[in-house]
């Protein structure tokens, strides 16, 4: 195996590094926390890093509480892609005329939360995108839908086979259920404390 320390030192990860990040929504997906709380999962593709070289084109999940005392999250990623009125955010028609709005731009951080560290949006780290659009991005943006579902039917055959808490639970009838769009939970231990 050969080595190259100036092109080979900063590695390959699915996950996206923390840092400035041109992104744009490419999915979402409702389920319930372990603790009952109804949350919903948005997937965003990064069109342009302004931190590290490598991510453009990795897709990044950035979970919201749906539950008044965490609206803050949800509505700070809603003003930054320019939406200027209340909306509701158990909609996904609403939600989906947010996205579609055009790129935002995130601010990746790490953290770590029982015991666990991972990265997610920094909750002050939404802002508009007010730049020109790329044609570029139509590709990428594609490509990022794909792989939001490609990585909803992972967690959803995960979720069948009894390692996550509040998938389908073979039920294809389940809001939950392969298939309908948003999959399975994404772990029996993922706890959200709102």
């Amino acid at each position: 195996m050969k080595v190259n320390p100036e092109t080979d030192s900063q590695g390959t990860s699915d996950f996206c590094a923390p840092g400035r990040k041109l992104c744009a929504a490419v999915g979402i997906r409702r389920w319930t926390a372990g603790t009952g709380t109804p949350m919903l999962t948005m997937g965003f593709v990064v069109l342009r890093d302004g931190a590290t070289t490598g991510d453009e084109g990795k897709v990044f999940m950035e979970r919201f509480p749906l539950v008044q005392t965490a609206a803050f999250r949800i509505a700070r990623w809603a003003k930054a892609q320019g939406w200027p009125t209340e909306f509701d955010a158990d909609d996904d028609d609403d939600l989906q005329r947010i996205m579609a709005r055009g790129p935002v731009v995130a601010v990746l951080k790490e953290d770590t939360y029982k015991g666990k560290t991972r990265t997610e949006v920094d909750p002050d780290g939404w802002a508009p995108y007010t730049g020109d659009r790329d044609p570029a991005w139509d590709g990428m943006i594609s490509k990022g839908e794909l792989e939001f579902e490609a990585i909803q039917r992972r967690m959803a055959n995960k979720a069948g086979s009894g390692n996550a808490g509040s998938g389908s639970n073979g039920n294809p009838d389940h809001p939950n259920a392969p298939g309908n769009g948003y999959g399975g939970a994404p772990s029996q231990h993922d706890d959200i404390p709102f």
